[in-house]
């Protein structure tokens, strides 16, 4: 039975992973480390919190990274990323639309690897943040996606502030993700996954449980189907 869904954010509700690129290598041009080809983002940093990227980046440099600059990088991209998703509408076509239907019988959260305010900003810009009553960010885990951590985490909060009988389980949720680990992240968690190709092709992510090009293809038909499986 479907009773919770749970949503990554930059790919699935959001277009803004141009924004998370560019403003990485604006950071990354501050601090004389070279800067990430789109490509190389797409097909290797997808998925990844801002820790994740900023220590890939200087890994591949062989500069250090101690923690403390981390924290400044971090908060340096998040104000250049809230500047650039400030000036346009970036709410994917059909997202607003599909979580409006869905959470009149769902439970929603997200899991994201984004910041808690670069989220809460933006849907509440796009009149979404209500449907929302947890959200895990990238400030709430100590290990991202791949880990299931955060997806595990946003079902025990979805529990605990509604105090569900029977408990929430991970087979009463559906994590609905555009990346490999986050696709990996739901499926070890336990989770039924389904992926939307917004961020890359659909024949790569095969691993979940099925593949769409919009959340303007899910209807009820496919989430029974989804959660029956």
């Amino acid at each position: 039975m479907l009773r919770a869904i749970l949503f990554d954010f930059d790919g699935v509700i959001v277009d803004t992973e141009p924004l998370h690129w560019a403003a990485m290598n604006e950071v990354l041009a501050l601090h004389d480390i070279p800067q990430v080809a789109k490509e190389y983002y797409y097909e290797n940093m997808l998925g990844l919190d801002d820790r994740g990227l900023f220590r890939d980046s200087f890994a591949r440099a062989a500069k250090p990274l101690p923690p403390d600059l981390l924290e400044t990088l971090i908060a340096e991209k998040s104000e250049r990323f809230l500047t650039m998703a400030g000036r346009d509408n970036i709410t994917l076509p059909g997202a607003a639309e599909f979580i409006s239907s869905v959470a009149p019988r769902h439970l929603l959260a997200i899991c994201s690897g984004a910041l808690r305010r670069e989220i809460e900003t933006i849907l509440q810009a796009a009149g979404l943040l209500s449907h929302f009553p947890v959200i895990v960010a990238a400030d709430d885990v100590q290990r991202g996606k791949p880990d299931p951590q955060g997806y595990l985490l946003a079902m025990q909060q979805l529990q605990d502030s509604h105090r569900l009988s029977p408990p929430l389980q991970p087979a009463d949720c559906l994590v609905i993700e555009d990346s490999l680990p986050g696709i990996e992240a739901a499926k070890d968690a336990g989770m039924t996954c389904l992926a939307v190709s917004t961020s890359v092709q659909g024949e790569l992510l095969l691993q979940a449980d099925a593949v769409v090009a919009s959340l303007r293809e899910v209807d009820s038909a496919l989430l029974d189907e989804l959660l029956n499986k």
